[in-house]
């Protein structure tokens, strides 16, 4: 295969995820943003400074200049909400201001990227990835999943289209039962359980947060780089972000990396690594999310004090996915500080803020 030079300046959007028309503004807020306009929705005491944020945000939906996306990892972070009248009370303002709007899964966007950029590289695939929808409705979109109610016997066979002609009401009764069944997994997927049930599914082994084990591990490799930088100091200093570039692309990418080369008739990934450092830190950082991650860990990693939590790790990930694709991102003030700082809120034309008071200018 003829091999190919590559010099990459600007992001290198994916083809293959198709974004939403603009207007209407995406804007993703994050899970404390949520919890602020469900007590002005509550009206709690504490909610009532976050009114006038509410009352703009549900008018910019009625108006459509505004959609407020939800994200997998959002539906992480509720999931360790234990109250479920807080919960409950979350869903109460989600509904009707996201509509069960859904970003795709993070891991989806970053592969269509990875594609993107072999396609700069090397050249386009004889296999191209499918398109698909970088917005889409329900926790189903969230993972990449798509809501189909279908019918079978119980030996497995479809007979959904035969079922349909003879339901009562025909097929659009039909659509509309199966649409009040995604609507109830929807809420159902933000409300959880109520404390009776809960116990019940306990005590047939269900566990509620199994996705947290992922943050979990991510936190302990974020732990274990900074105790790498604690013991080589100068790399703190110095090639930070190399380090973490290489770091989060080899564990983390390599295996749709490697998809993507067998597609393009190689047998390794020894041709994309062969790169000059250079051409490697450059190509890495024209991927958009990846881009975001890395910028914002290697910022943490500069700072050697830096405690890391679970929170990182979901502010990294919601990052990741709203700043390149969302047009404004309302999110706590240490990430917005290092958004802005790091440029990335300018190399990506979004707006990066910490306060709902100021969301109103933006919308």
């Amino acid at each position: 295969m003829p091999a190919h030079g590559f010099s990459i300046t600007e992001p290198i959007w994916p083809k293959t995820l198709r974004l939403p028309d603009r207007p209407p503004k995406l804007v993703y807020l994050d899970l404390n943003h949520w919890i602020s306009l469900s007590k002005a929705y509550q009206e709690h005491p504490d909610g009532q400074r976050h009114r006038n944020a509410l009352d703009n945000c549900l008018q910019a939906v009625r108006d459509q200049s505004a959609i407020f996306p939800i994200s997998g990892t959002l539906y992480v972070e509720i999931s360790k909400i234990r109250q479920h009248r807080q919960r409950l009370n979350l869903r109460e303002v989600l509904e009707p201001l996201s509509q069960f709007n859904t970003l795709i899964h993070l891991s989806y966007v970053v592969q269509h990227e990875i594609e993107a950029l072999l396609d700069h590289m090397i050249g386009p695939s004889a296999r191209p990835m499918v398109t698909i929808d970088l917005l889409g409705w329900g926790v189903n979109w969230a993972f990449a999943k798509v809501a189909n109610l279908r019918i079978k016997t119980a030996d497995g066979n479809d007979v959904t289209d035969t079922a349909l002609q003879s339901f009562p009401g025909g097929q659009d009764a039909f659509r509309q039962l199966a649409h009040e069944a995604d609507l109830r997994v929807n809420r159902m997927a933000i409300d959880g359980p109520t404390p009776q049930e809960e116990a019940e599914l306990r005590s047939h082994g269900w566990d509620p947060n199994p996705a947290l084990a992922l943050y979990d591990q991510a936190v302990h490799e974020e732990l274990a780089q900074a105790r790498r930088f604690d013991q080589y100091s100068r790399w703190r200093r110095g090639r930070t972000r190399d380090v973490i570039s290489a770091r989060e692309f080899i564990a983390e990418q390599r295996q749709n990396l490697a998809g993507g080369l067998i597609r393009r008739g190689y047998s390794s990934d020894d041709e994309f690594f062969s790169k000059s450092r250079e051409e490697l830190s450059t190509a890495l950082s024209s991927m958009p999310s990846f881009d975001v991650s890395v910028t914002i860990k290697t910022s943490l990693h500069r700072d050697g004090n830096h405690k890391w939590s679970n929170n990182d790790i979901y502010d990294i990930h919601t990052l990741a996915l709203a700043i390149p694709y969302c047009d404004v991102l309302v999110t706590d003030r240490s990430m917005s500080e290092h958004a802005n700082r790091s440029h990335l809120a300018g190399r990506y034309n979004t707006n990066v803020i910490s306060s709902l008071s100021d969301l109103e200018s933006y919308l």
